[in-house]
């Protein structure tokens, strides 16, 4: 659970910079 959890927040927080940065 927290694995998964991490790695969701993980590809948020990717998924965040990209879309700022554009």
């Amino acid at each position: 659970m927290g694995r998964k959890w991490i790695h969701t927040i993980k590809y948020d927080i990717d998924h965040i910079i990209e879309r700022y940065k554009a």
